[in-house]
């Protein structure tokens, strides 16, 4: 709650006061020092958790996002489908974790990011088929690497299947 105000300082105070926090009660704090901007201090808890869920994985790639850290949230995207929780489904990315590597994808110009862009964009795909702001985070991508006939196509296939883009809404907004 204190975190919501932007009193960072006093949810840090109750936070520590928890002689042993649940995975529910960490999960609070990244969020907070997410929403916050204390992204590194999101990063250091994180690491530092006994157990990590999906929702503790996406509440900093989510903080990198939206503090404008767009490479270190791919990044950590890639570090979380590489650890064995992940491999062996423990821990499976929902669509708040995509939306954010999406996201953070359509805001890099590097050739690389395109890859998995697609590939996040087909998990998407599946999870909302009619949802506009992946196709536009999509087209953005091919937009960014200079690919504007795919980029046209993705638009125009919205179109077809009379897919609107909801003026001032964003996929990021949703989560």
């Amino acid at each position: 709650m204190y975190s919501q105000f932007g009193d960072l300082l006093d949810a840090c105070k109750v936070f520590d006061e928890i002689s042993h926090p649940c995975i529910v009660e960490y999960n609070a704090m990244l969020d907070a020092y997410a929403k916050n901007g204390d992204v590194g201090s999101a990063c250091f808890l994180l690491k530092s958790m006994p157990k990590r869920d999906v929702v503790s994985w996406t509440s900093v790639i989510n903080g990198f996002a939206k503090n404008g850290f767009f490479g270190e949230a791919i990044r950590l995207f890639r570090e979380m489908m590489l650890r064995d929780d992940a491999k062996f489904g423990f821990v499976k990315p929902n669509e708040a974790t995509y939306v954010s590597v999406l996201s953070s994808c359509a805001n890099l110009d590097e050739r690389g990011v395109l890859c998995m862009g697609k590939q996040i964009h087909g998990w998407l795909l599946e999870l909302q088929p009619h949802h506009c702001g992946q196709y536009v985070a999509l087209s953005s991508i091919h937009a960014g690497v200079n690919r504007w006939g795919v980029a046209a196509d993705i638009r125009t296939t919205m179109t077809e299947a009379r897919i609107r883009k909801v003026p001032a809404c964003s996929l990021i907004d949703c989560i």
